[in-house]
């Protein structure tokens, strides 16, 4: 019995199929058709955020930044990724300060290890600056 390659195997198999195929005996392959293409884009641009100091736009802020992560979803594809997101806009005064206590917290031998869920940051954002009155 002779032993054959893989290549050799296929090459074989090629050749009959083709045999075949101008024989008549078989069907040819069904040309293949391309995909439809994407329906189009049906996104929702929003703005995005302003910068936060700490003042009172407390809540403006905080639904800014709810609409912003909604609207783009697919670029948060984890909580650490929100959170990243809403510190970057904490810009000044008493929210700059409370971001770089913030990150020195999560900071470990230089690196920023999250593990807090965007829920109990956001928690505490509130805890600093929702105010009540």
């Amino acid at each position: 019995m002779a032993c054959f390659t893989q290549q050799e195997m296929t090459d074989m198999v090629m050749v009959i199929a083709l045999a075949m195929q101008q024989a008549g005996n078989i069907n040819p392959a069904p040309a293949t058709t391309p995909p439809p293409a994407p329906p189009p884009s049906s996104k929702i641009t929003t703005a995005k955020p302003h910068k936060y100091t700490g003042g009172a736009d407390y809540l403006d802020f905080k639904c800014e930044v709810y609409l912003y992560i909604a609207a783009n979803s697919r670029s948060f594809a984890v909580d650490a990724d929100k959170i990243l997101f809403v510190l970057s806009y904490l810009k000044g005064g008493h929210a700059a300060t409370w971001a770089e206590n913030y990150v020195d917290l999560w900071t470990v031998a230089g690196m920023m290890t999250l593990t807090a869920t965007f829920n109990d940051f956001m928690m505490e954002f509130a805890q600093a600056f929702d105010n009540p009155n």
